[in-house]
Parts: C-alpha cells; sequence; structure tokens
C-alpha cells in the first residue's frame, strides 16, 4: 500500500486530550523508557503488536513477572500516545485501528500502571487489576473518608516492605475486601450507614461473603432499617449466604449446634490467651449477644430440648 493510499488519520479531538490518562510526576514522567531512535510512527507500534504478541503467550500467574510485562507495554503505548497526539492524531480512533488485539479497557490499565511509576512496583505480585484498581484509589480517592478508614484498617496492605508468599495472599484477599466494599457502597444508595456497620460489611467480605443483585435490592427497601441491615448480615456471616435466597433445611436443627459450637470454642480461646482480634465489630458482638440472650429467655430454665 503507498503512502497515497493510506487512511489518513483522525485529526485531535479536544476529548483526547482530556482522556488521556495522566502521568503523575516526578515518579511517573521519569519512567518512561527512551525510545529507539529513527523508528518511524508505524515502525513504533508495530513494536508494541509483537511485544504484546510475545507477553500473550506467557502461561503463568498474575504474578511480578506477568504484571512486570504488562507495566512495560503501558510505558510503550504511554510514550506512542505522546507521539500520536503531538502529531495531531486523535489518540482514541488510532489506538483501536493500530491496536486491535487490546481491548480499550484493558490497554487503558496498563498505561495508567505504567503511569504510577516505582511506587507501584513492589505491588507487582498482586497482578494488573488489583495494583490498578488500589493505586486509583490511592490517587484519586485519597480524601474520601470511607477509603481514609479502609487504609486505617489496612495499613499492611500498603506498606511496600517485602513480604512472605503468605502476606501476599493475604494482601490479595483483603484487596478484594476493598474492592467488593466499594461495590456494595456504590450499589446500597443508603445515607443510613454509620461507620460501625461499614466496619460490620467489611467483615462480612472478610468472612468471604459475597452480594448479588437481590441482596442489594433488599439493602436498598426504604422500610428496611439499620437494625434490619445488622440482622441481614449476621444471616450471612452464620449461613455464608444470601438470606434473599436462603431455603429452609432439615439439618438446621443440627446445625445451630454446630454452629455454637464453634463460637463457644473460638471465644474461648480468645479469652484463655488474653486475646481481642483487631477489628472486630462491637456492633456486631453485641447483635450477637443480643440474639441468643433472647433466644435464651424464650427457654424454660430446665429446657434441654435441641434449639431449633
Amino acid at each position: 500500500m503507498t503512502q497515497q493510499n493510506k487512511k489518513k488519520p483522525a485529526s485531535v479531538t479536544e476529548a483526547d486530550n482530556q482522556n488521556m490518562l495522566p502521568v503523575l510526576p516526578p515518579e511517573g514522567a521519569d519512567q518512561l523508557p527512551v525510545p529507539v531512535n529513527g523508528l518511524t510512527l508505524e515502525a513504533e507500534a508495530a513494536k508494541i503488536n509483537s511485544f504484546y504478541d510475545e507477553i500473550e503467550k506467557t502461561t503463568c500467574d498474575q504474578n511480578e513477572y506477568w504484571t512486570a510485562h504488562r507495566a512495560k507495554l503501558g510505558h510503550m503505548l504511554n510514550h506512542h500516545q505522546r507521539r500520536v497526539i503531538e502529531l495531531g492524531i486523535s489518540w482514541t480512533q488510532y489506538a483501536i485501528e493500530t491496536f486491535p488485539k487490546l481491548e480499550k479497557r484493558t490497554r487503558e490499565k496498563y498505561m495508567a500502571l505504567a503511569a504510577f511509576g516505582d511506587r507501584v512496583k513492589p505491588y507487582y505480585y498482586m497482578g494488573v487489576d488489583r495494583a490498578y484498581y488500589l493505586f486509583n484509589k490511592l490517587i484519586h480517592y485519597h480524601n474520601d473518608p470511607d477509603f481514609q478508614h479502609i487504609r486505617s484498617r489496612y495499613a499492611h496492605i500498603f506498606d511496600p516492605a517485602s513480604k512472605t508468599l503468605q502476606e501476599k495472599e493475604d494482601v490479595k484477599v483483603k484487596a478484594d475486601v476493598i474492592r467488593n466494599f466499594f461495590k456494595f457502597r456504590n450499589q446500597v444508595k443508603r445515607n443510613d450507614i454509620d461507620e460501625n456497620l461499614k466496619n460490620f460489611v467489611l467483615d462480612v467480605l472478610e468472612a468471604g461473603c459475597t452480594f448479588g443483585q437481590k441482596d442489594y435490592e433488599y439493602l436498598n427497601q426504604p422500610n428496611v432499617t439499620p437494625s434490619d441491615i445488622v440482622q441481614y448480615l449476621i444471616k450471612m456471616m452464620v449461613t455464608a449466604s444470601s438470606p434473599v435466597q436462603q431455603k429452609s433445611s432439615s439439618t438446621s436443627r443440627i446445625s445451630i449446634h454446630v454452629i455454637l459450637s464453634q463460637l463457644l470454642q473460638t471465644v474461648q480461646g480468645y479469652n484463655a490467651k488474653n486475646f481481642i482480634p483487631e477489628f472486630l465489630s462491637v456492633e456486631f458482638l453485641d447483635s450477637v449477644i443480643d440474639v441468643i440472650t433472647t433466644l435464651r429467655h424464650r427457654m424454660s430454665p430446665t429446657n434441654d430440648q435441641e434449639v431449633s
């Protein structure tokens, strides 16, 4: 194809300039690799596509090696974007046509990860998605009261100090909890969820529970009170499932004894060691005590029958 027959690139728009992912000096701007001298725009684009094909052949977990190569690809794309914009070409359309294998959202995450600079490198073990999400929150939501609370509660996540394999796995779990918490906050449109209740939500997420669309629909009902939400969350913790999707079970009479036995052993262990779990929700504990006390008062003093 001759130069005359090539499709003319679209011109740069104001939206392109506004939508460019920010490079964050000094950590970000000085981390971009020096381009190879003499490469044309087309040759540089071909180099990027070739590198993408090469790293996509790698079959491994999203570890430091995997993430580092995606960040390197992001560096290359950031530099290429600058060249394109400087030539007056619309990056949005150019990127779609030039890098068809890279979906827009994926491309933007790689570019943002690279723009975070050296400060994100200690977190490469988390994988692209988790590292991108946490640093995006750090930069754009650092004044958000909920995120400030998250940083206080999970301070060890944001400590770049070297971690053991077990500690890294724990950080990944907590990073997922943070992401699911903000999803909860965005889905549950209420003004009456205080800090204690938010801590309880985090406890529920740490226990491995997840919220679905039916949960959000229930929690958003106007007649549902904060106390109702507490009871709902307790049911989630006890049954490890969504209360709105639970069905009656013939084993419930047995399971309550198993649950109470586990609770008894756990609390006795804490007391024997004079240990209080970090961030144990007082509201959650009080709610458990209240419902157990109410159940006990409903039983006669000599009632030895199974609790249902």
